[in-house]
């Protein structure tokens, strides 16, 4: 059975490792940003919920 021998990282490998890095990076980005807007939504439709509620259990005016 062959051995490997460890060789010395190249350019490539480097650049490689950086693309993965920036890549995870991005991904981690992308979950805050959505959890973020995910968060907003919610709390946009709990006020449009309470707005609603608020108008149409408010008394009716009787015209005068």
């Amino acid at each position: 059975m062959a051995t490997r021998t460890k060789r010395e990282p190249t350019a490539l490998d480097e650049l490689e490792a950086v693309r993965d890095a920036f890549l995870e990076l991005a991904r981690t980005l992308l979950n805050v940003a959505t959890t973020t807007l995910t968060a907003a939504a919610g709390a946009l439709t709990a006020l449009t919920d309470e707005a609603l509620r608020r108008v149409r259990t408010q008394p009716r005016k009787k015209p005068a």
